[in-house]
């Protein structure tokens, strides 16, 4: 008969259900990062600006370290919306992690700062710059969502400072590698105004929760179809100011003219949502296609800084 002391049999107990534990929190850290693409698009404007800054002669070292300092950032702003926004979550967004049931709060809660101290390690290892324009883009994202502050739930500030944080995501990248340049600076403008875009979609998608909640967005104030107006009014803008940077700051000529192309085809995109904006699936299939046209108009800026 084996003598197995009853110690051993509650450690390995023990050792289980840390194990079960642990695996849970990782599967639940997992379903944030699948359930949050957006945020690539943010680590994707860092290591653009990043090349852009230094006419594409950037290191590959700097470049990654860069990006995934933007992405951690990006992704822990996301998660502690989440929290912020259990309430609102339960009626539009039911598959998310925290309203699904598959991670805690307080899980949630240590995630972000895991991540938010691991962003802000990796961007002073470049620049104290970087890393410091990357902490007032964690802050802008606390004051946007904490309940104290609550800028979402201002008009026209939930989509201004989205906006602005998109823009901080280029800066970060100039600043990791070789400055803000006027290439860098437009490259932010840019996303900035993409940003008026891609948020306002998603408060279309979310109206009836955002008008429960109080929230003000753009569909709620000015209504389904101005919104779309506006919407559809910044390609052209953008292509404009893409003429303008041209004649003023000497870009390559091929920024302009890659940058109109990329606008007409998002126009294109956009211009259906006039009668099928009520159809959330075909919502959510026109921001999926949508956001790659961002990640082209920065390459289109890096074309005339190179």
């Amino acid at each position: 008969m084996l003598n197995i002391p009853l110690d051993d049999l509650s450690y390995s107990k023990d050792l289980k259900a840390l194990f079960r534990r642990l695996s849970a929190g990782a599967s639940g850290y997992w379903y944030f990062i699948k359930s949050r693409t957006l945020v690539y698009t943010f680590a994707s404007a860092t290591c653009i600006a990043a090349l852009i800054s230094v006419q594409g002669a950037a290191s590959l070292p700097l470049l990654l370290i860069a990006t995934l300092g933007m992405y951690l950032a990006s992704l822990g702003v996301y998660v502690y919306n989440d929290i912020t926004d259990i309430g609102e979550d339960s009626i539009n967004s039911a598959q998310r992690p925290l309203i699904a049931g598959k991670v805690t709060k307080s899980q949630a809660a240590k995630f972000v700062v895991a991540i938010w101290s691991a962003s802000l390690l990796l961007q002073v290892s470049l620049t104290w710059a970087a890393a410091g324009m990357t902490l007032l883009y964690i802050l802008l994202g606390v004051v946007y969502s904490h309940p104290a502050t609550h800028l979402k739930k201002l008009f026209p500030l939930k989509t201004v400072v989205t906006a602005l944080g998109g823009a901080m995501a280029s800066l970060v990248g100039g600043l990791a590698a070789g400055g803000i340049t006027p290439q860098v600076l437009f490259a932010a403008t840019v996303f900035f105004l993409f940003f008026f875009i891609l948020g306002p979609l998603g408060d279309v998608g979310d109206l009836e929760g955002d008008r429960m909640q109080g929230r003000r967005t753009f569909p709620v104030v000015l209504g389904i179809k101005n919104t779309i107006r506006l919407v559809l009014s910044l390609p052209v803008v953008i292509s404009l100011l893409a003429l303008i940077s041209y004649h003023y700051f000497n870009f390559n000529l091929v920024s302009p003219i890659l940058v109109g192309i990329i606008s007409t085809v998002s126009f294109l995109i956009l211009r259906p949502l006039t009668s099928h904006w009520e159809d959330k699936k075909y919502l959510k299939k026109t921001r999926n296609r949508i956001r790659p046209m961002h990640i082209l108009l920065q390459a289109a800026i890096l074309f005339s800084a190179i």
